[in-house]
């Protein structure tokens, strides 16, 4: 039987905080169906599939894969992904309207400061 390994999670706020001073170390996967990921797009995801994300995570050398998706998807995926050790999941990513963070643009256009 396999045991489930913990898959770390960061929050809205910490992820916006390395997405703002070292983008280079992370890449967004968006698995939100594709009209909320238009609507509430964090700038630079990528908007994927379940089935996808073993093949970006090979190729992600040594950046840091942070997953948006559903708990259920969570589950399944800390499953399905449990020889990778390069991802994390970003809880609350609704926060990031809320919090009013860019929508678009790149990290070195945003002079935003975390509260």
């Amino acid at each position: 039987m396999k045991t489930l390994k913990l898959t770390s999670q960061l929050s809205c706020e910490q992820v916006y905080q390395i997405w703002t001073t070292e983008p280079e170390v992370i890449q967004i996967l968006d698995l939100r169906d594709s009209v909320e990921f238009q609507k509430n797009h964090i700038p630079q995801a990528i908007n994927i599939t379940e089935a996808e994300a073993s093949k970006i995570l090979e190729n992600l050398n040594d950046r840091l894969a942070v997953f948006i998706c559903s708990q259920e998807e969570q589950l399944r995926l800390s499953e399905s992904l449990y020889e990778y050790s390069n991802f994390v999941f970003m809880r609350d990513c609704e926060r990031w309207l809320s919090l009013e963070y860019p929508m678009e643009g790149t990290p070195q256009d945003c002079s935003q400061k975390i509260t």
